[in-house]
């Protein structure tokens, strides 16, 4: 009898750590997916209101995520802050009516000394009737490991 109570305590014992082991891999899971996917490369135009999010798949190494802005800002003042104000490429002193689209890299450590990522992101802003749309394209890129 006692020999049957001791097997299901290490039972017990086994599971809990499992389970603890589990709850810890999802909440660094969780962790790394709020700032290396959920984050853009570029902060969103101050002011601007989120209207749409979609993820997906882009490669086997890959996550791309669409957000969809809307900015009551002045169109040019919208492209220049994404264009940021060192940029060797001032933009033309007549902008038009036509779409703006700017691309940014970003490197970093996901695991500081052994995992290396990079996102990409291109925004596209167009003047709107009600202001300006902003569209970033952020594609997160994973290292792949070979077993």
């Amino acid at each position: 009898m006692g020999n049957g109570v001791s097997q299901r305590a290490q039972i017990g014992l086994f599971l809990g750590v499992t389970m603890l082991g589990l709850g810890m891999g999802l909440l660094i899971g969780m962790s790394f997916l709020k700032t290396s996917v959920l984050s853009t490369v570029r902060a969103p135009f101050p002011g601007a209101i989120l209207e749409a999010v979609t993820m997906r798949p882009a490669s086997a190494d890959s996550l791309m995520v669409t957000r969809r802005y809307q900015v009551t800002a002045p169109f040019r003042e919208v492209a220049e802050w994404y264009q940021g104000k060192d940029s060797l490429m001032p933009l033309p002193a007549a902008m038009g009516s036509s779409c703006f689209h700017q691309s940014f890299r970003h490197s970093s450590a996901l695991i500081p000394h052994v995992v290396h990522g990079s996102a990409t992101e291109e925004v596209t802003i167009c003047p709107t009737p009600s202001g300006v749309a902003v569209t970033s394209i952020t594609t997160t890129h994973f290292p792949v490991f070979a077993p």
